[in-house]
């Protein structure tokens, strides 16, 4: 799964999504060895990432995934995964 420029991880437009969407936090962490996405409450996950392996990030990073990177909003969330993306793609 990949965002372009302007989109989010859901491949919505995050410009035109930014008033229609309730605020909600998110966690980024971990399912099957792949960075992936639940809700605040822990429910999920709702999004796993086939390109984002925990075997291609720095142990560092890959131990603050396991232990979860909070979100406080769909924009703050679609930040750490592109990061965590572009990590993933350099290793």
């Amino acid at each position: 799964m990949s965002a372009g420029l302007g989109t989010g991880f859901f491949g919505g437009n995050t410009d035109s999504n930014k008033e229609s969407v309730v605020e909600e936090g998110f966690i980024l962490s971990e399912s099957d060895g792949k960075a992936a996405v639940y809700f605040e409450d822990g429910a999920g996950p709702i999004c796993v990432f086939d390109d984002i392996l925990i075997e291609d990030i720095s142990e560092e990073e890959a131990e603050k995934l396991r232990r979860g990177i909070y979100a406080k909003n769909y924009i703050e969330l679609n930040r750490v995964i592109e990061e965590y993306r572009g990590q993933a793609l350099t290793n």
